[in-house]
């Protein structure tokens, strides 16, 4: 699952952005409610790794890193640079999922990226039957701003060297999954990760990653002050680097994506609402390996 909460912090922050939501339901003691009733739901927490963005430090130290683990997971956090209260945070099951490593990115560490967005990577053992195959996961929330195009390409640059320098350690090739690049569909950001920009814009040996959800039915509802509804989070899952013995070494699948109920939110002016705690979707996507 990959799922931005919308953090509090930010909604005081911006007010504007939510003039047309219920006050009521802004309040993050009403939305954190909502938010929990809705993950205490999806799959009976089957789940194998939740990647959410926009959590504040303070709400994952004292609700949600104590909510998981009584539902049997295991956290990790980031905070964002700076002032920002927020950050990023996976959260893997116990019974199914070991931690190999995790890594984090500052994005701010490259002079020409002067934001404080983060990124988490991982490489976990996921049980798969009698069988464990290990993959790599990374979230994050890079820069939204779309007048900022070459900014958002080098922080996805930095969170795919980091990947792929866990998976060189490894011997063999390892399947990688990203999530919320925080973009749209047309975007360059978006041809990086399809393959779809010309080698020249940026070099790398990336073969080109999928999209969980591309099927035209993951409409992501972002408020703003007109309303705006746009796609602007992914599931992306592919390879990072070819390896000799590449044809033996483990894929990833993708068996099915959790509908989103974007029919019941067409006549909503925006979100959140009383049934949605955030101004995102969740996004939840299946995979085997084979």
């Amino acid at each position: 699952m990959s799922y931005n909460l919308l953090a509090d912090s930010l909604v005081k922050e911006n007010p504007q952005l939510y003039r047309m939501c219920n006050p009521r339901v802004l309040q993050w003691e009403n939305r954190s409610l909502i938010l929990l009733k809705e993950l205490e739901k999806q799959e009976s927490h089957t789940i194998d790794i939740y990647c959410f963005q926009e959590l504040d430090q303070f709400d994952y130290d004292t609700l949600f890193k104590e909510k998981f683990a009584q539902w049997g997971y295991t956290g990790v956090y980031k905070k964002r640079n700076g002032d920002k209260y927020d950050g990023c945070a996976m959260f893997y099951r116990n019974q199914s999922v070991n931690l190999v490593s995790i890594a984090t990115v500052d994005y701010h560490q490259n002079a020409f990226i002067d934001r404080d967005n983060i990124g988490i990577v991982g490489l976990f053992d996921i049980k798969q039957g009698t069988q464990v195959k290990r993959v790599c996961v990374a979230t994050t929330h890079i820069l939204f701003n779309p007048k900022r195009g070459m900014i958002k390409i080098a922080q996805l640059r930095m969170l795919l060297e980091k990947a792929k320098e866990l998976i060189d350690n490894q011997k063999n090739d390892i399947p990688f999954k990203g999530v919320d690049v925080s973009t749209i569909p047309e975007s360059h950001m978006s041809g990086q990760f399809k393959g779809k920009i010309p080698i020249g814009h940026w070099r790398s040996n990336i073969t080109g990653f999928h999209e969980a959800f591309n099927q035209g039915n993951h409409l992501t509802v972002v408020t703003e002050e007109i309303a705006k509804k746009e796609v602007c989070d992914y599931i992306f899952y592919g390879h990072l680097k070819k390896v000799p013995d590449s044809q033996a070494s483990p894929k990833l699948e993708l068996v099915a994506c959790l509908e989103l109920p974007c029919k019941s939110l067409e006549d909503e002016r925006g979100l959140p609402t009383d049934n949605f705690g955030s101004d995102h979707l969740s996004l939840v996507s299946k995979f085997r390996f084979t």
